[in-house]
């Protein structure tokens, strides 16, 4: 039996036996300079081919802009004054220049591109072959001045969106020169344009460039030009500086071998517009070129290399799967599926190694349901703490105010509040039940609030405006008596006020609100105190239990809800405080739902 060290070892030898092959084959690359030397050629004349076939095309629509007999024709019908012409004269002078720019369509339409003219006098005679076009987007265009201070040479504007036809969204490129009249002074007359489509120019050189990027710039370094037309007008970093260049031809290569893939970057000038021509070609390519060179290496190679490589995979075989198997394993592990085990099956290492994984993942499956089970019981036990916790100060003055109504022979009053005060204290002491509706804690708040209006003479009004839609919804017991505990004792009973306390709640966005508004007073530094208490989720008791009570539910509220939601004090209330809680309205989590936990 082979031990996984000699395993190892037999696969490294191997491995470096394959090594030691596929080094045999760098002796190729001895012959790579006059490969490339071929293949660099050969995209140059290519290159100087399209480059040619560009020219040819943008040479003929250049002729029929020139100083020739269509300019002759059109100097002198902006000439006219155009402003004084009747409306049958204008159809008339229109009909004549339609007739001229379709002589212009059919002598050039075996150029095989999309295009329309225009043009446009100064006289204000407008003209062009397509449809709605827009005129006024042509006077605005930002190159107009370009061609005017051109002095009637052609210009090229490079490609941008179809601005003039609204039907359009081609991109377009533009070839513009300015009119002048045949007087002396030679004035500016008009300005006549030839719109051409840009697709229509990528497909005069796209042609047989599949295994290659061939694209075109103008003098800015801007494609003007490509397949791919969301590049068209952003920039294009040309490892040749272009504007310096004094050949109309470069080449350059980039990139080194195995270490990143080479690329021939090849540009040739169009002597028509001075646009760039750039094509961006993989040298691996050059396999192209030495296909018989490569065949002969790769036969002697292959005999050598068929065997050690079968060998070597039958053994990589047997010595990935268990290690395979195992990776995979602490994968589903450290993704959280503890019960996957592995197979025990082999005798050599990979025994032990499954074995102890096995175990390993046992160990976790046992520690994790400890560790859930010590923090949900800890969990409830903090929840049902901080739920039974009740503010002694209310029980004391409860009590002596029964005390005093029995001196007084006010039985009454002192019979009402004990039954009350039982019913009330039925209620919190009843630690079995966390969660209850909405109307039985406002219920309870009710019992409450009676037993301080007699205590306080009726000196205290409680309001209540609950949305229908959450009369049902379960909320933690004892949310809303402290707060309006709170309210009574350190906003209303001390400054000796008619206590006014409004209750409200409602649904938004799934989630419960309420919020607790009273007219009592409440300083600026108590109340930042309180915000930075809530803010910070802290308990801060003092002698007289100050503010416990409020922190006591905004840590209920975020041990069963979690940090999202809680209480805090609302800083938009000028008068008196105004408490706010929320909570999601959504069914507690299940380990909490049950009313006997």
């Amino acid at each position: 039996m082979l031990k996984l060290q000699t395993k190892m070892l037999i696969s490294f030898v191997l491995l470096s036996c394959i090594m030691l092959s596929i080094m045999l084959f760098t002796f190729y690359y001895e012959v790579s300079p006059q490969i490339e030397k071929d293949f660099r050629e050969a995209r140059l004349e290519v290159l100087n081919q399209t480059g040619s076939n560009i020219d040819n095309m943008t040479n003929m629509l250049l002729f029929a802009i020139s100083s020739g007999p269509f300019q002759r024709q059109f100097r002198n019908i902006l000439t006219t004054d155009f402003s004084q012409m009747t409306d049958y004269d204008k159809l008339l002078l229109k009909k004549e220049v339609d007739t001229l720019f379709n002589n212009y369509s059919d002598t050039y339409q075996n150029l095989n591109i999309s295009y329309y003219t225009v043009l446009y006098g100064l006289n204000g005679f407008q003209y062009s072959n397509a449809e709605s076009f827009d005129y006024q987007a042509l006077s605005e265009a930002p190159w107009l001045s370009e061609v005017k201070a051109a002095d009637g040479n052609v210009v090229w504007i490079s490609t941008h969106e179809d601005p003039f036809v609204t039907t359009s969204s081609k991109d377009i490129y533009i070839m513009a020169r300015l009119l002048k009249t045949n007087t002396a002074a030679l004035k500016p007359s008009g300005i006549l344009a030839v719109v051409i489509d840009e697709n229509s120019l990528y497909r005069t050189y796209s042609a047989g460039t599949d295994s290659s990027q061939v694209f075109i710039v103008n003098q800015d370094s801007r494609i003007v030009s490509c397949k791919d037309k969301s590049l068209i007008g952003t920039q294009y970093d040309s490892p040749l500086a272009l504007d310096k260049l004094t050949k109309d031809t470069a080449q350059i290569s980039i990139g080194s071998g195995f270490a990143s893939p080479r690329t021939l970057v090849t540009c040739r000038q169009l002597k028509s517009s001075g646009w760039w021509l750039v094509e961006i070609a993989s040298q691996d390519t050059l396999s192209d070129y030495s296909g018989s060179l490569l065949m002969d290496i790769a036969t002697v190679g292959t005999i050598c290399l068929v065997g050690s490589i079968f060998i070597t995979w039958l053994l990589s075989r047997h010595l990935s799967r268990p290690l395979s198997e195992l990776t995979n394993g602490m994968r589903a592990i450290s993704q959280g599926n503890l019960d996957i085990r592995l197979s025990t099956a082999t005798s050599d290492e990979f025994h032990f190694l499954s074995n102890t994984f096995n175990n390993m993942a046992d160990d976790i499956c046992r520690l994790i349901a400890e560790a859930e089970k010590t923090s949900e019981e800890k969990r409830e036990t903090e929840i049902r703490f901080l739920q039974t916790q009740i503010n002694p100060h209310f029980v004391y003055n409860t009590l002596n105010s029964i005390r005093c109504f029995i001196l007084m022979k006010d039985t009454e009053n002192a019979n009402q509040i004990m039954i009350l005060m039982i019913r009330l204290m039925r209620s919190i002491l009843n630690t079995k039940k966390i969660y209850i509706t909405l109307d039985e804690e406002l219920e309870s708040l009710k019992t409450y609030v009676e037993i301080q209006k007699t205590v306080y003479y009726n000196k205290l009004d409680i309001q209540f405006h609950i949305d229908p839609r959450v009369h049902m919804a379960k909320v933690p017991k004892l949310i809303l008596q402290p707060i309006v505990e709170n309210s009574i004792f350190h906003g209303i009973t001390q400054e000796q006020i008619h206590g006014v306390i409004q209750v409200d709640a409602c649904l938004k966005d799934n989630d419960l609100h309420i919020t607790v508004t009273d007219n009592g007073i409440f300083s600026a530094e108590k109340r930042l105190e309180l915000q930075q208490q809530l803010k910070n989720m802290e308990e801060t008791p003092s002698h007289n239990g100050h503010h416990i009570a409020l922190n006591n539910i905004n840590c209920r509220l975020k041990k069963i809800y979690g940090r999202e939601y809680g209480l805090e004090l609302l800083p938009e209330c000028k008068k008196g405080t105004q408490i706010h809680l929320w909570i999601p309205l959504s069914e507690p989590t299940a380990d909490l739902q049950s009313d006997n936990i």
